[in-house]
């Protein structure tokens, strides 16, 4: 009888590492990673955008958290079982964890949609927290306090950061004809692919980006030194080279498109001076106007700005201090160096700012850890202030943008 009981408890034991853990990790990845995603999308482009943004995720993160499960232990050592099943069991658990709360947003009716997904979140935090109690012997109610808070504190953070994204100054001109939405766009899932290690999602998207604006010199640099640093590693085969070999190839070829246009290869930078008179001069042009600005009896417009560009870099600091993924605070920090370290109109240095979004991540985590009342309160004030510097930006200074 003994030997028996001991039997099942070692079956038991081996389905619980080779079945349940793996699919556990897939599934807490797959529901939590995607809430802030899936919802801030919602909420800055509707339903459409929200289940297109969620399956995408899904699929990255199945793909990435199978993959990483299995190349990181081949259960020779760990008695953990053949890692392309437990590759597998991941990927699969994070890709369906993602995606089921993505679906009530076939519903063309966000608040419908939204309070639908809130339901099947619930439902899928209810599903970890007593299989965390079956296998894991842990109490259910300190699974569900857990896993709970984890899911709400994402959900604010995400909805937060949506909305600090469209209420940022000068976000006006994501609903215009310029390139700041399709950049960012192409920025956010190049990032999305670095952090998963998905390299031909962040080669393509950042090659794309080259065909944009030339802000995509600090989305090349990023991507090419996560590939590096991944070749060095020896991780993931052949695919970082893919990365590093896609990301410039988009700027390239409009550079060169440019220089075959004009006869001469630094023809994109000669118009580029020409037309708007900029050129990088390491911060030296910003500077003076930042100290003119404040020493001096100047526009509303132009005191604003300063100020916006004084908190830009405090919430750099901040991103540093909060220990943020470093693909990403080295985005945000080469954003921001692009844009003050160049000359030209002062008074676009704000528009030129829209894509350093990480820099937005700080303030969206800090609300998300207050009361509702201040974090609601905190965001309507920051709402109304970006909404009116846009306003008074585009109707009373002609240079703003």
């Amino acid at each position: 009888m003994v030997a028996i009981l001991e039997k099942v408890h070692e079956d038991e034991r081996e389905f619980v590492l080779r079945y349940v853990q793996p699919g556990l990790v897939g599934l807490i990845d797959g529901t939590l990673s995607t809430l802030a995603p899936i919802f801030a999308a919602a909420m800055l482009a509707g339903s459409h955008a929200a289940l297109f943004v969620g399956l995408a995720t899904a699929l990255g993160a199945g793909i990435s958290m199978g993959l990483s499960e299995a190349l990181s232990d081949d259960g020779s050592q760990t008695g953990r079982g053949s890692a392309i099943t437990r590759g597998v069991v991941t990927g699969a658990m994070t890709a369906l964890g993602g995606a089921f709360h993505a679906l009530p947003f076939l519903i063309p009716h966000l608040p419908t949609a939204l309070t639908l997904a809130g339901v099947v979140v619930a439902v899928e935090l209810a599903a970890i927290a007593l299989i965390r109690k079956r296998y894991m012997a842990v109490s259910l109610r300190s699974s569900v306090v857990q896993v709970a808070v984890g899911g709400v504190l994402i959900v604010a953070v995400g909805l937060l950061l949506g909305v600090l994204f469209a209420a940022s100054p000068m976000a006006v001109t994501l609903s215009m004809a310029y390139t700041e939405a399709l950049f960012c766009a192409l920025s956010v899932w190049a990032l999305v692919g670095v952090l998963e290690r998905n390299w031909a999602l962040a080669g393509l998207c950042c090659a794309a980006s080259g065909l944009v604006r030339p802000t995509t010199a600090a989305l090349i640099g990023v991507v090419g030194l996560a590939a590096l640093v991944a070749i060095v590693r020896r991780q993931d085969s052949w695919r970082p080279w893919l990365a590093l070999v896609l990301a410039p190839a988009g700027m390239a070829a409009y550079v060169g498109w440019v220089a075959l246009q004009t006869g001469k290869p630094g023809g994109y930078f000669e118009l580029q001076q020409r037309g708007w008179s900029s050129a990088f001069d390491g911060g030296l042009a910003t500077g003076r106007f930042m100290l003119e600005t404040l020493a001096q009896d100047k526009s509303v417009l132009e005191t604003f700005t300063v100020w916006i560009v004084l908190a830009a870099l405090v919430l750099m600091v901040l991103c540093v201090r909060y220990r943020l993924p470093w693909p990403v605070t080295l985005f945000a920090f080469a954003v921001l160096a692009m844009d003050l370290g160049s000359d030209g109109l002062m008074y676009s240095k704000v528009r030129l700012m829209v894509p350093a979004f990480p820099l937005l991540i700080p303030v969206a985590v800090g609300l998300a850890n207050r009361r509702a009342t201040t974090a609601v309160c905190s965001a309507v004030l920051i709402v109304c202030f970006g909404a009116w510097f846009g306003a008074y930006s585009l109707t009373a200074w002609p240079y703003a943008i």
